[in-house]
């Protein structure tokens, strides 16, 4: 959120769940924002906001929403249950509750691996269509006009596969079998 960002020059990612202070910004921002794109006017400071909100509200909001701003260190990952890969699997990929249960834990990860590089190629994609729609749009008005990649570089732009490091293959035999195998543990 920029205005959370303007104002505190915190992202929102950085809000512990023991820092009441940014917690009752980042609500406030969060309020101040939808009221101005749906043109409300929101008459309330920081101040009289915080000095309104009581301490059961605010304790109400973090169980209602606070998971995220959960005390984990940058980088750490949080531990995932049984239930969260259920729902994820069942909302998110689509999987039957059926195939869910006959998989092991190895094949979910994988699944789960798939589905993060399927959806980050996604998102790549709707980005670069954007910067190609925007290179196009500024052709014609610019003179010397850098590549697309140049003009709106990405941090993916960057990233480059290791030549020394050879694919991954996998045989014929190899795939028929592993084939074979998940059709029996599918019972197929």
């Amino acid at each position: 959120m920029l205005r959370f960002k303007d104002l505190t020059g915190k992202e929102v990612s950085e809000i512990r769940a023991t820092d009441i202070s940014c917690l009752v910004k980042f609500i406030w921002c969060c309020v101040v924002s939808a009221c101005a794109r749906e043109k409300v006017e929101f008459p309330l400071s920081l101040m009289e906001f915080a000095d309104a909100v009581t301490p059961d509200q605010m304790r109400q909001w973090q169980e209602e929403n606070g998971r995220e701003f959960a005390d984990e260190e940058p980088g750490q990952k949080k531990p995932v249950g049984i239930t969260e890969l259920l729902g994820h699997c069942l909302g998110v990929i689509g999987l039957s509750y059926d195939d869910f249960c006959r998989l092991r834990i190895e094949e979910i990860d994988e699944i789960l691996r798939f589905n993060g590089q399927n959806r980050t190629e996604e998102g790549r994609r709707a980005w670069e269509i954007m910067r190609t729609q925007s290179f196009m749009t500024l052709s014609p008005f610019c003179k010397n006009l850098p590549g697309p990649n140049k003009l709106l570089p990405f941090p993916w732009d960057e990233e480059t596969r290791d030549p020394n490091v050879p694919a991954e293959y996998v045989s014929p035999e190899e795939r028929a079998e592993n084939q074979r195998r998940l059709r029996g543990r599918l019972g197929w």
